[in-house]
């Protein structure tokens, strides 16, 4: 009985998982009012956690990640116009909003955070070509090359279905600082400037691109994560992001509502009564010396359940699993034999040559020569990995 109603629960966050991310945006904020450039915390509630989901609400206008400095870059000579936009070719049918894009509300919807997803693509199916996107789009510095930080960012993702063909449109920001893109006007109050266009893929592996739209509707936005999915996933990007930003995973210890007792006075204050309730991950991070909290509210899971949605696809195209050993561990092995052949045992000649040591530099007799291997082992143990001869080295000492 216990076994069955375990599928009819993992059935039943299939049909969520397939039904609501076709419908449903990846997170709902739960503060109101919330802007990036002021707030203190971000809350958002993660109806379907897939990994798409979960990375989009953390990347999406975090205050975290907000870089605060201010930049008076040089004016272009000419006027730069919305349909100057193209970068290098890599943009087409640039406009301001999504209803002036071809997406559909389902598409609309479900959007990819850009930063974690090329990133993930490369780990995934080691394709590049998302980075060097980036890196186009990231890197023009219009008039004025001595900035540092990017004028602009691809911040999401959009697949479009085209009949047999699919589309990838972009949303691209501005930085506040900038103000020389006419047309490209903020969206909301926190004065990012916002873009979107066709994402142009010719020059790029064609079959590289298929598979990770593949990839993406398959898994990345498909498959629903356990809890401890969703602990492991906010351990890993606040290991991720904690060199820049500071960032930790806090432990709940079975709290059931944030702010906790001991949160910062100033954060509560901020906050106008307003209390969190069932948070699953809560991330405190210090970048630049101000406090800001990021809490996730992810619906219900069981904490342990089977792959819900595309697990025997995915295990279908897999292929055969290639179990045979590699070019480098046989040239490895191979190298390995060869050092033994030529000059024996390195546990043999150590002993030895460690007993001439003890005669000569201490004076020592040679009995008990295993005590002394033991309270230099240690030494041994370091020299032996970090030296291609070590018996010669440790005879120097």
């Amino acid at each position: 009985m216990i076994h069955i109603k375990g599928h009819v629960i993992v059935l039943c966050i299939a049909l969520l998982a397939v039904c609501s991310s076709a419908q449903a945006a990846p997170y709902e904020d739960l503060i109101p009012a919330f802007n990036r450039t002021t707030s203190r915390v971000m809350a958002r509630h993660i109806a379907v956690p897939t990994l798409a989901n979960l990375d989009y609400a953390a990347y999406c206008a975090n205050p975290v990640t907000y870089d605060p400095q201010q930049f008076h870059p040089k004016q272009p000579h000419n006027k730069v116009m919305l349909a100057d936009c193209t970068f290098s070719g890599l943009l087409s049918s640039p406009c301001v909003s999504l209803d002036a894009t071809p997406l559909t509300a389902a598409e609309k919807n479900m959007p990819i955070a850009w930063e974690p997803f090329q990133n993930r693509v490369w780990k995934e199916l080691k394709n590049s070509d998302f980075v060097k996107v980036a890196g186009v789009i990231n890197g023009e510095k219009w008039a004025d090359p001595s900035i540092f930080m990017p004028y602009q960012r691809i911040v999401a993702l959009y697949l479009h279905q085209n009949n047999d063909s699919t589309q990838l449109w972009v949303r691209i920001e501005f930085m506040p600082w900038v103000k020389f893109i006419k047309g490209a006007v903020p969206q909301g109050k926190d004065g990012f400037g916002v873009l979107y266009g066709r994402l142009s893929i010719q020059g790029f592996d064609s079959a590289g691109i298929k598979k990770a739209i593949s990839w993406i509707r398959s898994s990345y936005s498909a498959q629903v994560l356990t809890r401890q999915e969703v602990v492991d996933w906010a351990n890993e990007l606040a290991s991720y992001w904690y060199p820049k930003l500071n960032t930790d995973v806090l432990p709940l210890n079975g709290a059931n509502a944030w702010p906790f007792p001991e949160t910062e006075k100033n954060i509560i204050r901020t906050l106008s009564g307003r209390t969190i309730h069932n948070p699953c991950v809560v991330i405190r991070g210090n970048p630049l010396g101000k406090i800001i909290y990021n809490i996730y509210v992810v619906d219900a899971l069981p904490e342990k359940q089977e792959s819900v949605v595309a697990q025997s696809t995915v295990l279908k195209n897999a292929g055969a699993v290639d179990t045979g050993l590699s070019k480098n561990f046989s040239d490895n092995t191979a190298r390995f034999n060869a050092e033994l052949a030529a000059h024996g045992s390195y546990a043999c000649g150590l002993r030895a040559s460690l007993t001439r040591c003890r005669q000569r530099r201490w004076g020592l007799k040679a009995a008990g020569t295993g005590s002394f291997l033991r309270r230099i082992s240690i030494t041994v143990t370091a020299v032996t990995f970090c030296c291609k001869n070590p018996i010669k080295i440790l005879c120097r000492i």
